[in-house]
């Protein structure tokens, strides 16, 4: 879902700061804001509370103790509660996975052609068409020679690779300095095939691989 929060000069209100604390921003540009206005109507639809100005939110974030001071500061930041924040996410590990035979990593690379202007973005996408050397100019399957040379495989060679999704058949290319048992998936075009690897978000996939 796409929320209409409009530019950086039409926000108003505040907002949390990467170090914790709260900031207060004021807008640049005259009328009200739109975003606001579309948050609060969805929360009255979906039954919640009506909030008839973003300060209400503020004195509800407070009451629960979202936002709090204290330890001799003044300024206000994000609440804690026994060390710890209370958006608490789950911990990420810090290693691969056990797994029997291999993971997927998958690079997905864009171009923020909105940073730019058309006729930049044109050209350099020209640019990259133009190089047949450059490696992100169509999707790619990465392996370790290690892995290349016991399956059999040669660059260039079919493989299958199959997950608890999904499933696939590229040309694979070796790549050195990759690790063992680990297989990078670059994605630019054939992305509605690749995406069924996995049903969720994640940061590897794990995956079966034969010849093809």
């Amino acid at each position: 879902m796409s929320v209409p929060t409009g530019v950086f000069t039409e926000k108003d209100g505040t907002f949390f700061a990467e170090d914790g604390y709260l900031r207060k921003l004021t807008k640049m540009t005259a009328g009200p804001s739109s975003g606001f206005e579309f948050l609060r109507e969805l929360l009255v639809r979906l039954g919640g509370p009506d909030y008839a100005e973003p300060s209400r939110v503020t004195e509800r974030l407070r009451q629960d103790g979202i936002i709090t001071t204290g330890n001799g500061d003044s300024r206000e930041k994000l609440g804690m509660k026994e060390e710890k924040a209370r958006f608490d996410a789950q911990p990420i590990p810090q290693g691969l996975p056990p797994v029997s035979e291999y993971v997927l990593i998958m690079r997905e690379l864009r171009i923020n052609h909105h940073i730019v202007n058309k006729e930049v973005y044109s050209r350099g996408i020209s640019m990259i068409y133009q190089r047949p050397d450059y490696p992100v100019s169509e999707d790619k399957l990465f392996m370790s020679g290690q892995d290349a040379v016991k399956l059999g495989l040669a660059e260039g060679d079919i493989v299958e690779i199959e997950s608890k999704t999904g499933s696939l058949s590229k040309p694979v290319y070796i790549k050195d300095g990759l690790r063992q048992g680990v297989l990078e998936y670059i994605v630019f075009k054939d992305r509605s095939q690749v995406f069924k690897l996995s049903t969720t978000p994640t940061k590897w996939i794990e995956v079966k691989v034969r010849k093809g």
